[in-house]
């Protein structure tokens, strides 16, 4: 459904689907994030699925559900939006997460991502 939603219409009945699912506690497990994203479908779709989970999490404080669909993304080949790493990374500094922070700046940088330093 989340799929449908938004490949076709506005994304904001996909994306308060998904934030209301997001909840649950569970979604960010790797056999769930699976079955979320559908590899014969649109992998823009795909992208923008995972990328507002990132956000989600992120913007609740659930940095490591962040973090992991951040990865999820990343060994599906995905590559993440700009956005969303950048809510990530604001979250994980919010949380004094210094390390964490290096960490996925570096894996940001590896996946051939630009980050003005300078913002």
């Amino acid at each position: 459904m989340i799929h449908i939603l938004t490949k076709h219409t506005p994304f904001n009945p996909a994306h308060q689907l998904l934030e209301k699912i997001a909840l649950k506690n569970f979604l960010s497990s790797p056999s769930v994030l699976n079955a979320l994203v559908q590899t014969h479908d649109d992998p823009d779709v795909n992208s923008h699925v995972l990328s507002w989970l990132v956000i989600f999490y992120a913007n609740s404080k659930m940095t490591q559900d962040a973090i992991q669909v951040l990865g999820h993304m990343r060994v599906r080949g995905f590559k993440p939006p700009l956005h969303a790493c950048t809510v990530l990374l604001s979250s994980l500094v919010k949380d004094r997460l210094t390390n964490m922070v290096w960490k996925v700046y570096q894996n940001m940088i590896k996946a051939g991502m630009f980050i003005c330093t300078m913002c």
